[in-house]
């Protein structure tokens, strides 16, 4: 598993360009929702319809090897959704004995991969019944527990939850906001990227190299458990929920007036999560430099750039979190000052690392990315 972990991570390059193949100005989004499969966390994509969420999310299913098409759950949901569509139906054999109990297969709970397409249009009692599986990979079964083996599950909507979801939304890691192409240059390139010559030619994954498997992820998972955060980082991330707060203080009156919702809020859980996924992040990094040694892998200021993904809560949040994360970046540094040999070795890193330049400079809040590229400088 670790030598095939080592030359995915080599092939990372191609993985991606298959993911982003037939879109235009979505190499941010397809290097983040790679990044919620390898760190096990759960995404969530707003954005009007017509702009691809569905398709992006079958892209980064189809990495995953499963033994049974049955392991991936897909369903729309609405203000009519039942358990039994979510959850799977009563089990009638069980309840000629009396007992109360789900037949799961070929729904959530038995799930590895699960696209919920507008959940925020179900009845939250209905998605408040979710958080278990989500974040304990936990189902309730009449009176038994059943283990979720529940890798990533997206959510895809057009609307943001309102607060009585927050819970819900809370346990979606990774936050995408795609917008609509911006240019005639782009809408071309989209048009030409759909006829049947580009089809001919569009690149397929092999099905072997390219293909993640759990005793991959399992070593994945055991070598971000021994990645190391350097101080610069720990000192980063632990100051980041008091510039954030210190961030909205300061525009808490504006942003209330303009927009009438609740400011940035970051829970404990939130940022222990976060550091995990950077703990993902810097195994793949140094698997990429060819450095196999587990214990090597530390956490840098190039994993740092990627909280600016995790945090938000509304589009409306991104300044505000660019400002907060600056400021902490900034009293990082002061604390402990990049040497020139530092310096040398983050570049070249970054040069190695054209994905996670992707997700850290992608988007309206890839402002801060940009800022740790000029630190690093």
């Amino acid at each position: 598993a670790s030598q095939r972990l080592l030359w995915w991570c080599i092939c990372l390059p191609r993985v991606l360009a298959v993911m982003d193949d037939g879109f235009v100005n979505r190499k941010s989004e397809c290097a983040l929702l790679l990044l919620g499969m390898l760190a096990g966390a759960h995404v969530f994509m707003h954005g009007p319809h017509g702009v691809g969420k569905s398709q992006l999310a079958r892209r980064v299913f189809a990495l995953l090897r499963t033994a049974h098409p049955s392991e991936h759950f897909a369903i729309v949901m609405s203000r009519t959704t039942l358990p039994d569509e979510l959850f799977g139906p009563v089990s009638l054999l069980a309840a000629k004995r009396g007992v109360f109990e789900r037949n799961t297969a070929g729904h959530l709970p038995s799930a590895r991969v699960a696209f919920l397409d507008e959940p925020m249009n179900a009845q939250s009692a209905l998605l408040n019944s979710m958080l278990g599986i989500l974040n304990e990979g936990v189902f309730r079964n009449g009176a038994c527990e059943q283990a979720v083996p529940l890798r990533m599950a997206v959510a895809a909507s057009t609307d943001f939850p309102e607060k009585e979801l927050s819970p819900f939304y809370d346990r979606f890691l990774i936050r995408i906001d795609l917008q609509r192409l911006s240019s005639p240059a782009q809408w071309a390139e989209m048009l030409r990227s759909t006829s049947p010559s580009h089809e001919k030619h569009a690149h397929h994954l092999d099905g072997h190299n390219e293909l993640l498997d759990n005793a991959m992820l399992q070593e994945l998972e055991r070598r971000a458990k021994l990645a190391t955060v350097m101080p610069r980082c720990m000192y980063f991330l632990s100051s980041l929920p008091s510039s954030i707060e210190l961030v909205c203080k300061k525009e808490r009156g504006l942003f209330e007036e303009e927009h009438g919702r609740p400011f940035l809020d970051v829970s404990e859980r939130r940022m222990c999560a976060v550091l995990g996924a950077l703990r993902v992040a810097a195994v793949v990094r140094h698997l990429r430099g060819g450095v196999s040694d587990p214990s090597s892998a530390y956490v840098s200021l190039l994993e740092c750039a990627l909280v600016q993904h995790m945090l938000w809560e509304l589009p409306e949040h991104h300044e505000v979190l660019v400002k907060a994360c600056s400021l902490a970046l900034e009293e990082a540094l002061e604390q402990y000052p990049l040497s020139e040999e530092e310096r040398v070795c983050l570049q070249g890193w970054s040069r190695l690392n054209p994905w996670q330049r992707a997700i850290a400079c992608g988007g309206e809040c890839g402002l801060f990315g940009k800022e740790v590229m000029k630190a690093i400088r």
